[in-house]
């Protein structure tokens, strides 16, 4: 399973836009390290997630941090 912005806020209202993924067999949590120059959505609620072949999820719209809806989509590549 992987998570995309599992929170809008951390414990100091500061908007979060992390990838984890959670081992279904030791039920842990890690970050998903993505390439600091690589381009990748803001963070988001709401957002519209739908599976794709080859490990890919497309992510579409959603709520930004000022709760302004989104229009955008993006698709992450769990395999890479």
């Amino acid at each position: 399973m992987i998570v995309i912005s599992p929170s809008r806020y951390t414990v100091s209202l500061h908007v979060r836009s992390d990838q984890d993924i959670v081992s279904q067999d030791n039920w842990e949590w890690h970050q998903i390290q993505v390439a600091k120059d690589a381009p990748h959505p803001s963070a988001r609620d709401f957002a519209c997630i739908v599976a794709l072949d080859g490990g890919r999820l497309l992510v579409h719209g959603g709520l930004d941090a000022a709760e302004r809806r989104l229009d955008d989509a993006w698709v992450f590549d769990t395999v890479t």
